[in-house]
């Protein structure tokens, strides 16, 4: 039964007080147009792994619309059909729901939870994913209401949590990708990468029931790490492999949601995947056995893809599809000025966007 976040006036004052120390005063640089999210908007959420700020660049003036959310060194965003919603990401951490005005609507813990990724099925129900338990959280997104969600304990290693990582939604089917990592191993891959797939039926009043669970493994990929993003009519998801050894399995999985089954896996080599957004995507270049990153390169297409444009080190952080074919990549290189680079949909630099923070992740408002 979903209750609400906050039940005693006592919380309530905690919380308000929480939710003004996650806000700074809103200003503008160069900016056009009112102070509200509208299609093209580049939501960035830059970080020093410290504290983290939520802006919104507006491509058509560069101009910058900053303080829609202060927080932790941990935070991820995601893009709802009406609001954008912020995930801290620690253990005990929350969702906070900003509406496309910039302001604060609500926030809600996720105690135990980890999340990973917010999924929306509706615009009044969200799934998160929880890397630190076992049980999906169901979120009613109008009021933040949350309430524990169905157990893939099945799906996890010996430690008994399957690391939930991404999650895609494709009225009915919800597929999630979970990564079965060994705690007591260093985070070591236990096997290939797996997809698992339920039929969701939306109910009345905000009421969900999930189906049977399916899966599915990528045979020769390890440990899928990017957002399962839709491209030419399939989905892909990108897979690390397993950072302390080669980059033997780390790569490319291809697979449909009807039926629900791989079409190939591709490895990439000696790069190991980093970020996916639809045809787009980056890897990263490093030693065997090593955690340093030498660079990181652009491509565009399957595994093989020629190499677009590269940056020295651990240098980029988030893709986001543009809407005229190309893509956005957040630059937070130590040798360049922190920017949004715009590429065109051939991968030629068009725009460079100077940034007053090390952005992290990026969402296009549709």
């Amino acid at each position: 039964m979903l209750t609400r976040s906050t039940e005693v006036l006592g919380l309530v004052l905690i919380l308000g007080v929480f939710l003004m120390g996650c806000r700074s005063e809103q200003s503008a640089s160069n900016w056009c147009g009112p102070n509200e999210l509208r299609s093209e908007d580049v939501v960035v959420l830059s970080t020093d792994f410290g504290s983290s700020s939520v802006d919104v660049l507006r491509p058509e003036c560069s101009g910058r619309w900053e303080g829609l959310f202060i927080g932790g060194g941990d935070l991820t965003i995601r893009l709802g059909q009406d609001r954008l919603f912020v995930l801290d990401r620690a253990t005990n951490g929350s969702v906070t729901s900003v509406g496309f005005d910039g302001e604060i609507e609500w926030q809600a813990p996720l105690d135990g939870c980890g999340a990973h990724d917010l999924i929306e099925l509706s615009s009044e129900m969200a799934v998160v994913t929880c890397y630190d338990d076992a049980s999906l959280r169901l979120v009613r997104t109008p009021l933040g209401e949350v309430a524990v969600g169905p157990s893939l304990t099945d799906f996890s290693d010996g430690d008994g949590i399957p690391e939930m990582d991404r999650g895609h939604y494709a009225d009915p089917f919800l597929v999630l990708s979970v990564q079965r990592l060994d705690r007591r191993n260093g985070f070591q891959p236990t096997g290939p990468s797996l997809l698992v797939r339920t039929r969701i039926t939306i109910q009345g009043l905000g009421e969900v029931s999930f189906g049977p669970w399916e899966t599915i493994e990528v045979d020769g990929l390890e440990n899928p790490v990017t957002q399962l993003d839709e491209y030419d009519g399939v989905l892909r998801v990108g897979c690390a492999g397993n950072w302390r050894s080669d980059a033997s399995s780390a790569g490319l999985a291809t697979f449909e949601l009807e039926p629900f089954s791989v079409l190939r896996a591709e490895v990439t080599e000696s790069s190991r995947m980093w970020q996916i957004a639809g045809p787009w995507w980056i890897g990263s270049i490093a030693q065997p056995e090593s955690l340093e990153i030498e660079s990181m390169i652009l491509h565009r297409g399957g595994a093989e893809a020629r190499a677009l444009w590269q940056a020295v080190g651990f240098s980029v952080g988030g893709l986001a599809e543009y809407p005229d074919g190309g893509v956005l990549v957040a630059l937070r290189s130590a040798t360049e000025t922190p920017a949004v680079l715009r590429f065109d949909a051939e991968g030629v630099l068009q725009e460079r966007y100077a940034w007053p923070y090390l952005p992290w992740e990026l969402a296009v408002v549709p």
